[in-house]
């Protein structure tokens, strides 16, 4: 059984947009087998950013629930009807809304296909126009051209999750550097950027996920987006 409703989301966020994005839920459900519900925001205001970040965000959800909906369905034939109902579920969160200039959307989703706990992820989606095109945005692409914004940025992460007795692993020293992947985990806000670590990657999986926030005013000179951001 597959259901699909858009109650309207009312954001109270720094915005130049006329409108407002809605919310899109879409659940599937076999009873005391499984059940995905994906919820993640529809951006109707026409302009290359947001019919950028809709095409993006939308894909990605379609992809999503397929896989995991095609994975319930072959462990329940193999395996039987699971003692514990398989799901999938996904709330996301839009922290900044300019539909002509930048938007950026976290999602937050937790999987259970079986075992001892399940899995949760975060997933970011951040568009804005770079050079006259609509693109997802990077983090580089937040700074000047030639700027070592890697190493400024993991050295101010290292420095706050430092003070956070939780990351273990870096407080051991274990973790001292991120990927890519890892800098490229953002949510933009109107005071800075906030990034994102799942379970596990900075310290056992018991002492859950981690959010650190980098004020604007820390970023540095060659951080370009100051003027967007703060409006």
């Amino acid at each position: 059984m597959r259901t699909v409703t858009i109650p309207l989301l009312a954001l109270a966020l720094t915005s130049s947009a006329a409108g407002q994005p809605s919310t899109r839920t879409i659940t599937e459900e076999y009873p005391d087998r499984f059940v995905s519900e994906i919820s993640c925001p529809r951006f109707y205001d026409k302009t290359p950013v947001a019919d950028a970040a809709d095409k993006a965000i939308w894909d990605w959800v379609n992809k999503m629930e397929k896989e995991f909906n095609a994975s319930a369905v072959k462990q329940v034939r193999d395996l039987g009807v699971p003692a514990n109902q398989y799901e999938s579920k996904t709330a996301s969160e839009v922290t900044f809304y300019s539909p002509k200039r930048l938007i950026s959307v976290s999602c937050d989703s937790y999987e259970y296909l079986g075992g001892a706990h399940g899995n949760s992820t975060y997933r970011v989606f951040n568009f804005g126009e770079v050079r006259g095109k609509a693109k997802q945005l990077t983090l580089g692409d937040l700074f000047k051209p030639g700027s070592d914004f890697k190493s400024l940025v993991s050295r101010l992460l290292i420095e706050k999750l430092k003070e956070d007795d939780g990351a273990t692993r870096v407080q051991s020293g274990e973790v001292k550097s991120f990927t890519d992947k890892q800098l490229d985990r953002f949510q933009i806000r109107p005071e800075g950027l906030t990034f994102l670590f799942d379970a596990t990657e900075l310290a056992p999986y018991s002492n859950g996920r981690f959010q650190v926030q980098i004020l604007v005013e820390d970023l540095g000179p060659d951080f370009e987006w100051t003027k967007v951001l703060s409006e």
